[in-house]
C-alpha cells in the first residue's frame, strides 16, 4: 500500500502539493495530525528540508511522538538537495538551544552510519560543537510520555560537550568495527536508545568530576595544639 500511494502521488502532477500541505499541516499543536505528517512523508524515502525542519521541530518539543520520528529515519534512503539540507543541519548545530544542537547531532549521525553524508564532515561539524564555548551550557532532554495530555518532563545529563563527545566516540568506534552500512539499519530505536544511554553516562562522569572537585575543594581541619 505506501508503494503504491507513493507512486501515485508521483505520478499525479500534484505530489510538491501535497508534500507541501502535509509540511504546513504539520505545524498545528495536534500531536496525532503532527506524526501523521511526518509518516507520511517519510514513505517516499526522501529527506527534504521540510522533513528535516519537521523532524527537529517534534523532537525538540513534542515528547509524545518521539519514536515515530525514530522510526520514520529508517525509511531514509536519499536526500534531496544535500547542500542545502546539510546547511540547515549545521546552521542548527549553533543555535541558542542546546536541544536542538543535540538532536541535530543524533540526526547527522544517522546519516553518516547510513552513509547518506560524509563521515568526515560530520565529524568535523562536531569537533567543532565540542569546543564551541557555549557547548558548556548544560543539556535537559525532554522524557517520552504516552499520554498527550499530560505535562513534557525533562531529566538532566550534564553538558552539552559531554554528551557529543560520548556520542562522537560512540560513532567513531562503531564506524571503525564496520558494524552498520547502509541499508543494514534494521533496527534504529536501539540506536538511539543507545544515544540516551551514552548521554546519562556522560552525566554520572560529570556528576562524579563535580563530587571529586568538590573533595578538594574542602578546606582541611586544623590540628589542635596541647
Amino acid at each position: 500500500m505506501p508503494v503504491a500511494f507513493c507512486a501515485y502521488i508521483q505520478d499525479c502532477g500534484y505530489g510538491d502539493s501535497f508534500k507541501r500541505a502535509l509540511f504546513y499541516t504539520s505545524k498545528q499543536h495536534n500531536f496525532p495530525q503532527r506524526a501523521a505528517c511526518i509518516t507520511i512523508l517519510s514513505m517516499f524515502g526522501e529527506l527534504t528540508v521540510e522533513l528535516c525542519e519537521m523532524i527537529i521541530v517534534a523532537l525538540q518539543d513534542d515528547s509524545h511522538i518521539q519514536n515515530t520520528c525514530y522510526k520514520c529515519l529508517t525509511r531514509i534512503n536519499s536526500i534531496k538537495d544535500e547542500k542545502v539540507v546539510l546547511n540547515l543541519l549545521f546552521s542548527y548545530l549553533k543555535s541558542k538551544s542546546m536541544n536542538i544542537r543535540y538532536i541535530t547531532t543524533k540526526l547527522l549521525i544517522h546519516l553518516s552510519q547510513s552513509s547518506l553524508v560524509s563521515s568526515e564532515q560530520v565529524q568535523r561539524a562536531l569537533n567543532d560543537l565540542i569546543l564551541d564555548p557555549s557547548s558548556n551550557e548544560s543539556l535537559w532532554l525532554i522524557e517520552e510520555q504516552e499520554n498527550t495530555q499530560s505535562e513534557c518532563h525533562y531529566y538532566y545529563v550534564g553538558a552539552l560537550k559531554d554528551v557529543i563527545y560520548s556520542l562522537l566516540i560512540q560513532h567513531l568506534t562503531r564506524e571503525k568495527n564496520g558494524m552498520i552500512r547502509r541499508n543494514e539499519l534494521n533496527d534504529i530505536d536501539s540506536a538511539f536508545i543507545e544515544a540516551e544511554s551514552a548521554s546519562r553516562v556522560a552525566s554520572c562522569v560529570y556528576e562524579t568530576k563535580r563530587e571529586e572537585s568538590l573533595e578538594i575543594e574542602k578546606p582541611s581541619k586544623i590540628k589542635s595544639i596541647d
